[in-house]
């Protein structure tokens, strides 16, 4: 028999539950319930959740829906054979289930772990109620809308990969490219070049000494730092129309994410490190999107925020998606790592979520723990930045095993590191 979605009277008494096995006290409880809206239930976020998909495949089909007026997000996953029927309608049940979505808004409180919460509901479930928990099986919110397919078609129309980084990236995928060849191609672009020179000479790349000409940075700084200097360079000069203000702060942020991934990579003893600074670098790409290209929809979605919505939620309302969607999908149009695309997407999901999902690389790992990082309270004292610190230390120690005094450090050298790069762009 088809089931109904559970009803307030059945969340009720499993707070009751909760509170009264001692799990979580009353009022935690009723603002994990006030909190059920920042829950994300779009399906696709729901079968990532419950493992039914990945992050890459979730760009496949939005890449076939920008183009579909009639076509079901699980349709495609079916067609595409990335999920099988059973679990779309699970995931449509799972979409419209409010204990679920209460579940989850546990969870990103951190109030309990997801294998301890399954537990417990599994053991709530049993009990002999006076009816039956249902849920509903209905197709509601499973095709994508409109206003996220005309998204997608701006992004594909407005933000393809620049030639001359194309055409670099294909050379440098070459093991025998000619590093002449390279730094022939790059002088054809002159803002290409600035930005390269001013990369090259920050104190991301701690060169003994100064590069002033595109051959000897070519030479010096290797093929693997090229790539990533390449693309960095590129979407630092694709996006410079921005209002100058807005454009410092948004690459200030990115380039201290960046740092910050790289140092904890490293630190972890992950190998190609640089993959993870471009991570970092690239993990926001969405936001700037944006800002560049829908104004008009900026306007509203300040005017959400200004009201208290958090950023993401007030860019689902006015977009239909979030820089986080946004992000992922254009790097996948560029065709860039999976690892870095990932990154992208789940750079802001909340932690916990993070470690039920399968299939997260180390990338995607090690950028949310920098993000989490970097968005501390602005203007934030040396006593509050330094508790922040020691929070989001406890808080990822499942991912990183670090103590308070090597972030405390990582900290110092992140700052002086970005100050030092900004002040090449301030100029």
């Amino acid at each position: 028999m088809d089931q109904a979605a559970p009803s307030q009277s059945q969340i009720e008494s499993f707070i009751h539950y909760l509170v009264e096995n001692e799990i979580v006290d009353a009022a935690a409880a009723r603002r994990a319930l006030e909190g059920i809206s920042r829950v994300d239930l779009r399906i696709g976020r729901v079968a990532l959740l419950e493992g039914f998909i990945s992050p890459e495949e979730i760009n496949k089909i939005l890449w076939i829906q920008r183009e579909a007026n009639d076509r079901k997000f699980g349709e495609i996953a079916v067609e595409l054979k990335i999920m099988k029927p059973e679990d779309v309608r699970r995931a449509l049940e799972l979409q419209q289930d409010e204990l679920f979505a209460f579940c989850q808004s546990l969870i990103i409180d951190g109030l309990i772990s997801p294998g301890t919460l399954y537990a417990l509901l599994k053991g709530f479930l049993e009990q002999d109620f006076d009816r039956e928990i249902e849920q509903r099986r209905r197709d509601v919110h499973a095709r994508i809308s409109k206003s996220i397919r005309d998204v997608l078609k701006k992004i594909s129309i407005v933000a393809p990969m620049p030639d001359t980084v194309a055409r670099l990236l294909s050379m440098l995928n070459d093991p025998d490219v000619d590093l002449d060849e390279v730094a022939r191609v790059i002088s054809l672009d002159v803002g290409l070049t600035a930005m390269l020179l001013r990369l090259s000479n920050s104190a991301f790349y701690g060169l003994k000494s100064q590069v002033t000409t595109v051959n000897k940075a070519v030479t010096v700084i290797g093929t693997k730092k090229l790539r990533q200097l390449v693309i960095s360079a590129a979407m630092m000069d694709r996006f410079k129309n921005l209002q100058r203000d807005r454009f410092l702060r948004f690459w200030e942020q990115s380039m201290r994410a960046a740092q910050w991934s790289k140092e904890l990579a490293q630190f972890a003893g992950k190998p190609e490190i640089d993959e993870f600074f471009l991570a970092g670098f690239l993990h926001n790409i969405g936001e700037i999107v944006i800002l560049q290209h829908f104004p008009d929809e900026v306007r509203r979605i300040e005017e959400l925020a200004r009201g208290g919505r958090p950023p993401l939620e007030s860019e689902v309302q006015v977009l239909g998606c979030d820089r986080a969607d946004m992000g992922s999908y254009l790097l996948s149009l560029w065709q860039l790592p999976p690892a870095v695309v990932q990154a992208s997407m789940l750079a802001h999901h909340p932690r916990l979520h993070l470690q039920q999902m399968s299939g997260i690389t180390p990338e995607s790992k090690v950028v949310n723990m920098a993000v989490a990082i970097v968005n501390c309270a602005p203007n934030v004292n040396a006593f509050g930045q330094g508790m922040h610190l020691g929070q989001v230390v406890e808080d990822y120690k499942t991912i990183i095993a670090i103590d308070y005094r090597n972030v405390k450090e990582m900290h110092e050298r992140v700052e002086k590191i970005v100050l030092e790069l900004m002040r090449w762009f301030s100029v």
